[in-house]
C-alpha cells in the first residue's frame, strides 16, 4: 500500500510529534525522579549525621561529668583498684562504652579497662596521643577524636581530671580521662538497623579513591563521613550504603511505562495510517484525525504522570511570589483541603499552630532572598493526626536570571522524629542517673564530716 505525498506528509508529521512527544515525556520524568532521588539522598544523609552525634552523647557525658570529682582526683593518686570497679566499671554498661583510660598528670596509666565481648582486660594500653601531648588540652578540656588501631577504629572522648569546686576547669589538670568506643562489626550492625542502611568503619588507607556514589536505576546511593583524629586530618572513614525501594521502582515503572506509552503511540498511528489511506486525501478528516490523535497523546501523558504522583511525596510548586495558583492534588488528599483552601498561603492552615508563623516566615524570606528553602513541621492530615515533614524548595529560573516559578517537595520524618526523641529521653535518663550519684557523693561527705565532729567531741 503507497501513500500519496499529501497523505504522507501528515503521517510523518505525526510519528515526529509522537517521537518528540515520548522524549520530552521520558525526559521530564527522569528530571523529577532524580531531583526526588536527590531530595530523599539528602533527608537519609541529615538523618544520618544526626543519629550519629546522637549515639556518641552517652561517651560525651561520661568524660565530662566523671572529671571534676574530689574522688577521681584522689583515684589518680592512689589507683584504689576496688574504688575503679565499683565506680568506673559500671559506666561500661551504664554509657555504652567499651574501655577506660585514666591517666596520672605525668602520662602514666593509672587504671584502664577494655571490655573484649565477655571478658574484662585490664591494664591494656593503646597509642593515645593527646596524653602524650597534654597541650591538646589547652584550648578545649574536653576532646574527641577517633583512632585506628590493629583491632580496628576507636571513637575516643578525653577531659581533664578537677576537683568537684572546679566544674569549668580552670586548675592545673590533676589527670587525664579517656573513654573508648569499638566501631566493630556489632557497632556497625546495630547502628546499619536504626538507618535502615549499612554502614562500615574503614581504615584512612583504604579510602584514598573513596567518593559518593549514586545508581538512580537501582535506587542506592554511597555516601563517606570523615572520622577525625586527634591532629585534625581523617583517622578513618565511615562508608555508608543505602537503598530507596521507592526509587526503584519509579525508575522499574518509568521503563515499563514508557514501552507501554510508546506501544500507544505506535498502535494509535498505526491505526491512523489505515484511516487515512482508506478515507484518501481529504485534507479536513486528516487533520481531524491529527487533533484526535494528539488528544490521545496528552490524555496517555496525563495517565503517565499519574504513576508518579504514587510516590507518597507531597510535590508542589508556586509562582515567583510563592503563592500556590494551580492544583496540588497530593497535598489535598492528605489535608483534606480543598483547592481554594490551598490557593495562595491557605495551605498553612494545615499546620501545627505552633509551626505555622516559623514556616511562613521561613518561606517568606527564602522567596525574598531567592535563596533555596528548607524547613520541618508538622501537617495535620485529613484525620486529625500530625505528621512531621521535612519542605525543601528552590527557585526555577527564566529569563534575564527572573524567578519563573518555586519547586519542592515535603518529605515524612515522623520515623526519624521518633528516634530522635528516643534518643534525648535516654539521655535525660543519664543526667538523672549523674545527678543521683553526685548527690549521693555530697551526702556522703557531709556524713563524714558529721562523723568526724563527733569523733572530736
Amino acid at each position: 500500500m503507497i501513500l500519496s505525498r499529501k497523505t504522507l506528509i501528515p503521517f510523518l508529521l505525526l510519528l515526529a510529534i509522537a517521537v518528540v512527544s515520548l522524549g520530552a515525556v521520558w525526559s521530564n520524568e527522569q528530571h523529577h525522579l532524580k531531583v526526588l532521588f536527590e531530595d530523599r539522598q539528602a533527608e537519609r544523609r541529615l538523618f544520618f549525621d544526626k543519629v550519629w552525634e546522637l549515639q556518641g552523647e552517652s561517651a560525651a557525658t561520661f568524660a565530662k561529668d566523671y572529671t571534676y570529682w574530689d574522688d577521681m582526683v584522689e583515684f589518680v593518686k592512689t589507683g584504689d583498684r576496688q574504688w575503679a570497679i565499683e565506680n568506673l566499671e559500671t559506666g561500661l554498661s551504664t554509657f555504652k562504652v567499651d574501655a577506660i583510660w585514666v591517666y596520672n598528670p605525668d602520662g602514666k596509666l593509672v587504671y584502664s579497662v577494655i571490655s573484649k565481648g565477655e571478658e574484662l582486660v585490664y591494664d591494656q594500653e593503646i597509642d593515645l596521643p593527646a596524653r602524650k601531648n597534654p597541650e591538646l588540652f589547652a584550648k578545649e578540656k574536653l576532646i574527641h577524636f577517633y583512632i585506628t588501631t590493629k583491632e580496628g577504629v576507636f571513637d575516643v572522648r578525653g577531659a581533664t581530671i578537677h576537683p568537684t569546686d572546679d566544674p569549668e576547669r580552670k586548675t592545673a589538670p590533676a589527670g587525664y580521662f579517656f573513654t573508648g568506643c569499638f566501631l566493630d562489626k556489632n557497632f556497625a550492625d546495630d547502628f546499619s538497623k536504626v538507618i535502615n542502611g549499612q554502614i562500615s568503619a574503614l581504615s584512612a588507607n583504604r579510602v584514598s579513591s573513596s567518593a559518593d556514589k549514586d545508581n538512580l536505576s537501582s535506587g542506592s546511593f554511597t555516601f563517606y563521613r570523615e572520622l577525625k583524629g586527634f591532629d585534625g586530618n581523617p583517622a578513618a572513614y565511615v562508608q555508608v550504603e543505602n537503598t530507596l525501594p521507592t526509587i526503584r521502582q519509579l525508575a522499574r515503572n518509568s521503563f515499563r511505562d514508557l514501552g507501554v506509552l510508546a506501544a500507544v503511540f505506535l498502535a494509535g498511528l498505526g491505526a491512523l495510517y489505515w484511516i487515512v489511506y482508506l478515507i484518501g486525501r481529504t485534507g479536513q478528516q486528516a487533520a481531524k484525525l491529527a487533533g484526535e490523535m494528539t488528544k490521545r497523546l496528552r490524555e496517555s501523558e496525563s495517565r503517565y504522570r499519574s504513576y508518579i504522583e504514587l510516590t507518597g511525596q507531597l510535590a508542589w510548586s508556586t509562582d515567583a511570589n510563592g503563592n500556590v495558583t494551580e492544583d496540588i492534588p497530593t497535598w489535598r488528599e492528605f489535608t483534606g483541603q480543598s483547592y481554594d483552601d490551598v490557593r495562595g498561603f491557605g495551605w498553612s492552615k494545615a499546620l501545627h499552630p505552633d509551626d505555622a508563623e516559623r514556616t511562613l516566615q521561613v518561606w517568606k524570606n527564602a522567596v525574598a532572598t531567592k535563596s533555596s528553602y528548607e524547613v520541618e513541621y508538622r501537617v495535620r492530615r485529613y484525620d486529625g493526626e500530625y505528621r512531621w515533614f521535612l519542605a525543601l524548595g528552590v527557585p526555577v529560573e527564566g529569563k534575564n536570571a527572573t524567578i519563573r516559578e518555586w519547586v519542592g517537595t515535603c518529605i515524612d520524618i515522623t520515623e526519624r522524629k521518633s528516634v530522635e526523641e528516643e534518643n534525648a529521653k535516654h539521655t535525660q535518663e543519664l543526667e538523672r542517673h549523674n545527678k543521683i550519684m553526685v548527690d549521693r557523693e555530697l551526702k556522703m561527705v557531709e556524713l563524714k564530716k558529721e562523723i568526724e565532729k563527733l569523733k572530736k567531741k
